[in-house]
């Protein structure tokens, strides 16, 4: 069986060398490789072609969280699409064939998304974030979750995530435009259409974005302007949850026991500032299209004719 890997980067030449050596070590047969670059003069093309992956490249304004990832799928030969930020790093040998074999460990598997821990250099904003989200416990959600866990049902993250191509190609892999949370919206496509989606917390990748306050305030935009988009997942799964209480006492009971209190006044200041971008996300549609842009870590896609 065939597995397709695919990894959309930008500005990876820093991250892509330690990423394909890391694939080339894993102990799953069969795999290809698929480097979709934001640069189309190839600055990682070679690379990528000296570790046997192939490589597409697109111009800056061309990007899309959804369509990028779309076009990648449709040139993929495998039965399962991989799908890897190029931030990530697999932490051991059977990574992948952990998260493949749990895909198909029931019929109705439509995705499988692994663990996600910070790296042991990575702040503890991203050590935080990482242990809030991704937990050591492995489960399975099913269509019929729905009515007890509402929007959380669909979650799942294409930083590292594994699909069965004929569950995902039914609706056109991840169609052709999103401002971010593509993979929230494909849950919600696999759960309505009776697939189930299971996180396995034994598939670890160690992942950390960077935590520059500007950098986060303007991804929690994108967050709440793809919620805002995305209504229909609302509307049939109910609002997203207000996670925001329960992150902020996991952080800081965790600046406690790390005996780090003099960092809550900073932590409560992140979350501050990322609550007040996630409300002005949600607004969007009140605010000028440049200032949108300003606050959105893509300012080209709204800039965008096209753009809501």
């Amino acid at each position: 069986m065939k597995t397709s890997v695919i990894i959309p980067i930008f500005h990876g030449e820093g991250y892509l060398p330690d990423l394909l050596q890391a694939i080339d070590g894993q102990d799953l047969e069969d795999i290809e490789v698929l480097v979709v670059e934001t640069a189309p003069e190839g600055v990682c093309q070679k690379v990528a072609e000296d570790h046997g992956a192939r490589w597409m490249g697109i111009d800056a304004e061309a990007f899309d969280h959804a369509g990028t990832r779309t076009m990648a799928a449709r040139e993929a030969q495998g039965e399962v699409l991989i799908f890897l930020s190029q931030d990530v790093l697999p932490t051991a040998p059977d990574t992948f064939r952990i998260l493949v074999e749990c895909l198909f460990q029931y019929p109705d598997q439509g995705a499988a998304f692994g663990r996600q821990v910070a790296p042991k250099d990575s702040s503890v904003w991203g050590t935080i974030k990482r242990g809030f989200i991704y937990r050591d416990e492995s489960r399975v959600r099913r269509p019929s979750d729905r009515d007890r866990l509402g929007f959380h049902a669909t979650f799942l993250s294409n930083a590292f995530a594994a699909y069965r191509r004929e569950a995902l190609e039914v609706f056109d892999f991840f169609g052709e435009r999103a401002l971010m949370c593509e993979d929230i919206a494909a849950g919600a496509h696999l759960l309505l259409a009776g697939w189930s989606i299971a996180y396995i917390a034994e598939a670890v990748v160690s992942h950390d974005h960077p935590t520059a306050i500007g950098i986060e305030s303007r991804r929690y935009f994108d967050i709440g302007a793809s919620h805002r988009h995305q209504r229909w997942i609302q509307e049939l799964f109910g609002p997203p949850r207000p996670e925001g209480t329960r992150f902020f006492g996991y952080g800081v009971r965790h600046l406690w026991k790390q005996r780090r209190p003099h960092l809550l006044p900073i932590f409560a200041t992140r979350s501050l500032v990322k609550l007040i971008a996630y409300r002005l996300g949600r607004i969007h549609p009140w605010l000028p299209r440049r200032l949108n842009a300003r606050l959105s870590g893509f300012p080209a896609w709204w800039l965008r004719n096209s753009a809501p």
